[in-house]
C-alpha cells in the first residue's frame, strides 16, 4: 500500500464498496423470493408484477441521478451518503409490511438511495483519496461487485418456499442490506468524521489540509500535500 496508512486505505475501500455490495444484493436477492411471493404471499399478483420489485431499484436510481449533484452542492458528499443510507433504511421499513404495493414503494425508495450512491461515491472517493491512492482503493472496490451477488446467492439456500407456508425469513432477506447502511453511517460519522485534505484546501485552510494528509500517509505526506496543492492550482487555472 505504499506510504499510505493501511487502516485508512482498508477503511475507505470498505466504506465506498458497501454501496456496490448493497446494489447487487438488492438486485439479486429478489430472485430468491419470486416463487414465494407469487405462489404464497401474494397469489393475486402476476409474474410481471412480482418482477417489478427488482425493476424498481434501477427505476428509483434513475430518478435521483440528476438530484444527487444538487444534494452534494447543498450538504456535501459525506452527508449525501448518510442521507442515502437513511433513505434506504426507510425503504427497508416499508418492505417489512406484508402488502405488495407497500413493498413496491419501499423498493422504489431504496432505488433512490442507489442513485445517490452512484453519483456521490466516485466524487467522495476522489476527495478522500488524493493522488494515486484513489486508483489503489478502486482495485479493492472491484471485489464488491460480485460480493453482493454471492451473499444474495448464499441466502437463496435459506429462502422460503411456497410449501413452507407463513415464514418470516422473507423479511430478513429484504432487511439484511440495512446492516450495510448502518455500518456505513457509523463509519462516516466516526472514522471519516474529518473533512478531507482536498476540502480543507478548497476552503483555504492550509494547516488543516496538511494535518488531514498526515492522517492518510504515514510517510512522505509533505510530498503528497505539495502534489495536491499543485493539482488544485492547475484546476483553478484551467479554462472553464
Amino acid at each position: 500500500m505504499g506510504d499510505s496508512r493501511k487502516t485508512y486505505v482498508i477503511s475507505l475501500a470498505f466504506v465506498t464498496a458497501l454501496s456496490q455490495i448493497t446494489l447487487f444484493y438488492l438486485l439479486f436477492t429478489t430472485n430468491n423470493l419470486y416463487d414465494y411471493f407469487l405462489l404464497f404471499l401474494f397469489p393475486n399478483t402476476s409474474y410481471t408484477q412480482v418482477s417489478l420489485i427488482a425493476a424498481l431499484i434501477p427505476i428509483g436510481a434513475v430518478c435521483t441521478l440528476f438530484l444527487a449533484p444538487l444534494l452534494n452542492k447543498k450538504i456535501g458528499k459525506k452527508w449525501s451518503l448518510i442521507i442515502a443510507d437513511a433513505i434506504s433504511l426507510l425503504g427497508i421499513g416499508l418492505c417489512m409490511v406484508e402488502n405488495f404495493p407497500t413493498i413496491a414503494v419501499g423498493r422504489l425508495i431504496q432505488g433512490l438511495a442507489v442513485g445517490i450512491n452512484y453519483v456521490i461515491i466516485p466524487l467522495y472517493l476522489a476527495e478522500m483519496a488524493p493522488g494515486k491512492l484513489g486508483k489503489e482503493i478502486y482495485l479493492y472496490n472491484m471485489i464488491a461487485f460480485p460480493l453482493g451477488t454471492v451473499i444474495a446467492g448464499a441466502f437463496g439456500f435459506f429462502a422460503p418456499r411456497p410449501a413452507d407456508g407463513d415464514d418470516w425469513s422473507w423479511r430478513f432477506m429484504l432487511a439484511f442490506s440495512g446492516i450495510f447502511n448502518i455500518i456505513r453511517m457509523l463509519m462516516l460519522l466516526t472514522i471519516f468524521r474529518y473533512p478531507s485534505p482536498v476540502k480543507y484546501l478548497e476552503e483555504g485552510k492550509i494547516n488543516q489540509s496538511e494535518a488531514a494528509m498526515k492522517r492518510i500517509f504515514k510517510t512522505n505526506h509533505q510530498e503528497h500535500f505539495n502534489e495536491m496543492q499543485k493539482q488544485e492550482l492547475l484546476g483553478k487555472e484551467a479554462p472553464s
